[in-house]
């Protein structure tokens, strides 16, 4: 004989689900982030960069960092910061701050440039120099004019980073529209997976009558995440597979093991640990050496930044491979090169304060700390 249907069961497992996902999105406003909102308001009307901009109305409202929607523009030559753009980013994702961005009509995150009357310092980088996660006052391009301009020197600096680029995209933004500006000085900021676009997850929008559950947010995030697919440049794979067959590997703390850091560093060899490797030198020697070529052409001083990931600052153990092989390259090419590898390091040894966000993005105490040193330097090598 058949069983009845019992139409309270159903009644009832959609009420438990209704109150298991109620207490899931209770449970996600207490112990996770609030969604990050970015809102990229109308620009103002003026001469754009590119054909692909616009100076109409733009109004958007992203689940991520501006790396997901309208603060950028891709080109034929690779991405760019679209210009005359006023963005306004709620609960950055880093951060967890209230965060405006400002282009100006070439795409800079800089205030408009005019004629030039004082000593131009061009700075080409990625998201560390870029800053998006920052006021723009806190970034060290700004703050290296402010410190300058108190012990009496006329500098003028100009930020051309843009996040996720590689080194081979910040040489095409020199050729564009650096060397229009006629700098005295350009600063590489150099991070370790600059042989390559950096990796990013795009998190897809959800609908309207979504998107303010927090809930669903961080749960479509790590779908995202998880399916990400592998792509990788050049042969990395490849290079992974020497780094791993040349190396001795264990799990363990990658501080005080070199093997355990080994382990990581192949954990992360499709963003920063392919640097540990020296195939990824071969790809960035010549496009330094084309950096110094277009330094002697135009007549500007080209000097190199080099930034360090976190676990670099945090070892006990050998980390520096990429630093020692950048440092080579420099000295062939007669560049001169700030390591603040040591700098962070006996900073994070001596004040015990935050100085990163993530792996790579450092805090507004930092960028302080960064922009007293590359000031110092600066003004040891414009000295010379």
């Amino acid at each position: 004989m058949p069983r009845a249907r019992q139409p309270g069961r159903r009644w009832k497992l959609l009420l438990s689900v209704g109150f298991g996902l109620v207490l899931g999105e209770l449970a996600a406003r207490i112990l996770l982030g609030a969604p990050q909102v970015v809102t990229i308001y109308a620009a103002e009307r003026g001469e754009d960069r590119r054909a692909l901009e616009s100076a109409e109305a733009v109004d958007l409202t992203l689940p991520e960092h501006p790396e997901q929607g309208g603060v950028y523009v891709e080109t034929e030559t690779g991405r760019r910061l679209r210009a005359n753009c006023r963005a306004v980013i709620e609960n950055h994702t880093l951060s967890e701050r209230r965060i405006e961005i400002r282009t100006n009509a070439i795409g800079y995150r800089n205030p408009q440039i005019g004629r030039k009357q004082r000593h131009r310092i061009l700075f080409l980088g990625d998201s560390i120099t870029f800053g998006d996660y920052l006021q723009e006052p806190e970034t060290f391009v700004r703050q290296v004019e402010k410190i300058a301009a108190a012990e009496g020197h006329s500098w003028e600096t100009i930020n051309a980073g843009v996040g996720g680029i590689s080194l081979a995209n910040e040489l095409h933004i020199l050729e564009e529209t650096g060397l229009d500006l006629d700098p005295d000085v350009v600063v590489l900021g150099f991070y370790l997976n600059d042989f390559q676009e950096s990796p990013a997850v795009y998190v897809p929008r959800l609908p309207v009558v979504l998107e303010h559950s927090r809930l669903l947010y961080h749960l479509v995030r790590v779908i995202a995440l998880w399916s990400q697919p592998e792509t990788e440049h050049h042969d990395v794979a490849a290079w992974r597979e020497a780094f791993v067959a040349s190396h001795e590997l264990q799990v363990g703390d990658y501080r005080t093991s070199q093997a355990a850091f080994d382990q990581l560093v192949t954990n992360h060899f499709r963003d920063w640990g392919a640097a540990f490797g020296p195939e990824a030198w071969e790809v960035i020697r010549p496009m330094l050496s084309r950096l110094k070529h277009l330094s002697v052409q135009h007549d500007f001083q080209l000097v190199i930044v080099a930034f360090p990931t976190s676990v670099q600052v945090v070892a006990k153990v050998s980390s520096n491979y990429p630093q020692q092989q950048l440092k080579a390259i420099a000295n062939q090419l007669q560049v001169p090169l700030l390591d603040t590898l040591p700098i962070l390091q006996a900073e994070w040894h001596s004040s015990g304060q935050r100085l990163f966000y993530d792996v790579c993005h450092h805090t507004p105490y930092a960028n302080r700390i960064l922009a007293e040193h590359i000031t110092e330097f600066l003004l040891g090598v414009t000295a010379q």
